[in-house]
């Protein structure tokens, strides 16, 4: 058979190989796990959707019976205009109860829909915008699923799960680990005051071995 250019530009952009078209087990399960995570990412995208559809049927369903109940009462003669001018009190005070919410709640569709901060499987941290972030790193959550109300995040370290409002979040500083290529890692390392300073170098030089085996993974040592 013939080779498709186009299809042969897709598989070069899913897997990513080296420039000998080389590609190791790691690069090729990140490459299908990459994939896996942007399936999740369309499904609850498609789930988010149908809530949504369900969402305007309802507020359309509203809408209709309303004007429905207003032509039958000015088929009767009676001014629909006095009824809602009679209810304002009650209107408005319903409007001032759910405004707070109703603005989180377009905060965390615009959130999710518009400006896609993470995605499935990646790993974030949640902090106050006006508080500074730390420079040492922060503690990650990993993102498990995503709605169109909510967020549940399980922790790293421990595995505790947490669901959290996307209405809340969009409010947050939010730092995604898996879109942040070119992010520094700060580790502190503790040596005996008894250490040789051979056995330093020979950690150094170890560390640095590592590091330069993996170029997709680490840009270089600084220190």
């Amino acid at each position: 058979g013939e080779l498709d250019p186009e299809k042969a530009k897709e598989l070069i952009r899913t897997f990513r190989p080296d420039r000998d078209g080389g590609l190791s087990m790691v690069d090729f399960v990140r490459s299908i796990d990459s994939v896996y995570k942007d399936l999740r990412m369309l499904r609850a995208t498609v789930a988010a959707s149908s809530k949504i559809d369900k969402a305007l049927e309802s507020i359309m369903n509203i809408v209709f019976y309303v004007s429905v109940f207003c032509i039958i009462l000015a088929a009767y003669d009676f001014d629909p205009l006095a009824l809602f001018l009679s209810l304002s009190s009650i209107i408005l005070a319903f409007a001032f109860m759910i405004g707070s919410a109703s603005a989180k709640y377009f905060e965390g569709i615009l959130l999710i829909l518009v400006q896609r901060p993470y995605g499935i499987g990646d790993r974030i941290n949640i902090s106050n915008s006006e508080s500074d972030s730390n420079g040492g790193g922060a503690q990650g959550w990993i993102v498990d699923d995503v709605t169109l109300f909510t967020t549940t995040i399980f922790l790293a370290g421990t595995n505790e799960k947490a669901t959290v409002s996307n209405g809340t979040l969009a409010k947050s500083r939010i730092i995604n680990g898996a879109r942040s290529h070119k992010a520094i890692l700060v580790l502190n390392l503790k040596f005996g005051l008894d250490s040789p300073f051979n056995r330093i170098e020979i950690f150094k030089s170890a560390v640095e071995k590592f590091v330069k085996a993996r170029p997709r993974e680490w840009l270089g040592l600084l220190a």
